[in-house]
């Protein structure tokens, strides 16, 4: 028996990189198109970012150096513009097709969740309070719908951004990128830290939360035997402690 749920166990744990391909293949897969189009509008947002600083970082240096006429300043500002309106552009178009994809996945997940509920064992009921479910239905998969709408894209800006950033300062100077690229493991290592211990807390925040949610949900319900069993003082005591 022993030997029987150790191989359960592994079996049931998973790295993070199969977790996040088993996501990707069920909720990712059959949106791919805009999967692959948040990806182009992300590499055309990123590589205006960086058009953006060189033109600007060229602007100043006409302006600095006496040599150039104001005449100068007229081709570098055109293509200024044209960037900038089209880094509107994009965004619009990759905030719309993230909104969409987010809203998609979001209904799919409440659909496979009313699914399940209908198939779990009453014992599942006794273990979990209605509103931890109900929390689940609602609130934990708009953070979901959230994470996909605008956590998921800054976090792909961000890392299309380090890259080209990183080849655009190896192209100029090896040991300068080399320096900076220790500097910032440094600086995050203390970061990496503080962030796992506060998401160890948010973790229990939340747990609490749900405990104080189901309690106040069970004395709305049975607000008639509490009032008629003078049962204030008992369930004040309980949600202070």
């Amino acid at each position: 028996r022993k030997h029987v749920e150790n191989s359960a166990s592994s079996h049931s744990r998973m790295s993070v990189c199969q977790f996040l391909r088993c996501l990707f293949a069920r909720y990712f897969r059959p949106h791919r198109v805009i999967v692959f189009l948040m990806l182009l509008f992300s590499c055309c947002d990123v590589a205006a970012r960086l058009c953006t600083s060189i033109l600007i970082g060229w602007l100043f240096d006409i302006v600095a150096d006496s040599n150039h006429s104001t005449s100068d300043l007229v081709n570098p500002g055109y293509q200024l513009i044209l960037i900038w309106c089209a880094e509107i552009a994009i965004a619009v178009v990759h905030t719309f097709l993230s909104g969409w994809m987010a809203v998609h996945i979001a209904g799919t997940l409440r659909e496979e969740l009313f699914s399940k509920i209908h198939c779990v064992r009453p014992a599942f009921f006794l273990n979990n309070s209605s509103a931890s479910i109900l929390s689940c239905f609602s609130s934990d998969i708009e953070a979901i719908e959230t994470v996909i709408a605008n956590t998921l894209s800054l976090c792909l800006q961000a890392l299309l951004l380090i890259v080209m950033s990183l080849g655009f300062l190896l192209s100029m100077d090896w040991r300068l990128t080399l320096g900076l690229v220790a500097m910032v493991m440094i600086f995050q290592l203390p970061i990496s830290v503080i962030a796992r211990k506060a998401s160890y807390h948010q973790f229990n925040k939340n747990n609490a939360f749900r405990k104080v949610l189901s309690m106040m949900k069970e004395n709305v319900d049975g607000y008639q035997v509490n009032w008629l069993y003078q049962l204030r003082l008992y369930w004040n005591t309980v949600f202070s402690q």
